[in-house]
């Protein structure tokens, strides 16, 4: 968050590369949040809702 402050326009953000560096690390954390299952808007869940293959 600190390294994108200075950032005045997306298109800013964008030419800087910033994006494109952490891309990798981005997909990872998809990848994981994806497989811990989807959380409910409505209500907190104590932990992550599981896939029923899990279990």
């Amino acid at each position: 968050m600190e390294e994108t402050l200075h950032f005045q326009s997306e298109a800013e953000y964008i030419e800087s590369g910033c994006a494109e560096r952490i891309k990798p690390l981005a997909q990872e954390a998809l990848k994981l949040f994806l497989t811990r299952g989807r959380f409910s808007e409505d209500y907190e869940e104590l932990t992550p809702a599981l896939d029923p293959s899990q279990a």
